[in-house]
């Protein structure tokens, strides 16, 4: 199925570090495809990406391939399969995979040196969640909880090496045996009786065992296991906010006249430079046609009986009543949500009004305002 998709796939012409870059309507998040020749897979979308999102997926992708994780994570999946009766088997390959991915987090880190926007780049592939084509190959959003993930990325306590040669050599020595015996053991209690007398353990770390498992075979197994490392607790603060936008415009008249249209609906999100209302407009196109029948007039006379700068003032009468003209179309000066009209179609508007046609409040981009305590600053920097 994997390489089924890859084929699909279709060249970017974007090669890095000899790995080559393709895309693909089948992948909602980047994956790493393929074990003897890997590739890297990309979303459709990937197009719209900025450069440092851009190198941040690539630096993920192209670690995996240089550590050989495909490879690795395809060894532990059929090491699974064989001893798939064995909860170590899932544990194993869940820890292969769970290493491998944070790994690859640290090298687009390391690659881009911004913590927050790499989390904000992994955390939208992990809202859109893992579709059925995401499941193949070594997807970039696949393991752990989100919350998890994040908190390690911004954290940076420390950086994962992933699984390298010696350690899967010796993890597979090590787990295969052991899954085995386990495996292979004879109950020496009731079903019953091992239900009851096992202790209550970390659900995600110790996998209860099936009836009839060897207690003491699997308290050696669980001895074997690393022990969580405990993770420093974010530090929080509350304090109320209040959200403000940057821009609030009060749109009014620049010119004096008739409002014969308003062409926004309240609550409407307008965008900048788009019409809103109309004034009247016929008193200063007659101004404008004056105004240029004066110039061609003056025109027509030669130079030396007119006075001197005489086209000059013709013209900026006819630039002004230009610019009046305009006026007569009231335009949003910032993008932004209208609120309510406040003057109707069919009253008399002067430039010199207080009460504006409406108010545009920006949404995008916006601020909160809060307060904390001094004592909390700090804790803060």
């Amino acid at each position: 199925m994997s390489l089924r998709l890859l084929r699909a796939s279709h060249a970017t012409g974007r090669v890095t570090e000899g790995i080559e870059v393709r895309e693909s309507d089948g992948v909602a998040a980047p994956v790493t495809l393929g074990i003897l020749r890997p590739a890297i897979v990309l979303p459709l979308a990937w197009r719209e990406w900025g450069p440092p999102k851009l190198d941040s997926v690539l630096a993920h992708e192209r670690s995996h391939i240089l550590r050989h994780d495909p490879a690795v994570q395809a060894l532990s999946a059929i090491h699974r399969a064989l001893l798939w009766h064995s909860p170590l088997s899932w544990f194993l390959h869940q820890r292969i995979v769970r290493v491998a991915e944070e790994a690859s987090d640290d090298a687009a880190v390391a690659a881009t040196g911004d913590r927050a926007l790499y989390a904000e780049v992994l955390l939208a592939f992990l809202q859109r969640g893992v579709t059925r084509a995401n499941r193949l190959g070594v997807p970039m959003a696949r393991y752990g909880r989100p919350d998890r993930r994040i908190q390690r990325i911004l954290d940076g306590a420390a950086l994962a090496r992933g699984v390298t040669r010696w350690s899967l050599a010796a993890i597979l020595l090590v787990g295969s045996p052991l899954a085995w015996v386990v495996a292979a053991a004879h109950p020496q209690a009731a079903p019953s009786e091992a239900r009851s007398a096992a202790p209550e353990t970390d659900s995600l770390l110790v996998p209860t065992p099936p009836p009839g498992r060897s207690m003491a075979r699997l308290a050696a197994a669980q001895k074997s296991l690393p022990a969580p490392q405990p993770r420093k607790a974010p530090a929080v603060l509350n304090a109320l906010g209040n959200v403000t936008p940057f821009y609030t415009v009060s749109v009014k008249p620049r010119i004096d006249g008739l409002l014969t249209s308003v062409s926004f609906k309240e609550g409407d999100l307008v965008a900048a430079g788009q019409v809103l209302a109309s004034v009247d407009s016929r008193a200063l196109e007659f101004q404008l046609a004056q105004a240029e029948g004066q110039l061609r007039q003056d025109q027509g006379f030669p130079a030396s009986n007119l006075p001197d700068g005489k086209l000059k003032t013709d013209q900026a009468i006819v630039d002004n009543a230009k610019l009046q003209l305009s006026y007569a179309q009231i335009t949003a000066p910032v993008t932004g949500l209208a609120g309510l009209r406040l003057i109707d179609p069919g009253n008399l508007v002067h430039a010199a009004d207080s009460t504006a046609i409406v108010v545009i409040t920006q949404l995008q981009p916006i601020a909160v305002l809060f307060t904390i305590p001094e004592d909390a600053l700090p804790a803060v920097r």
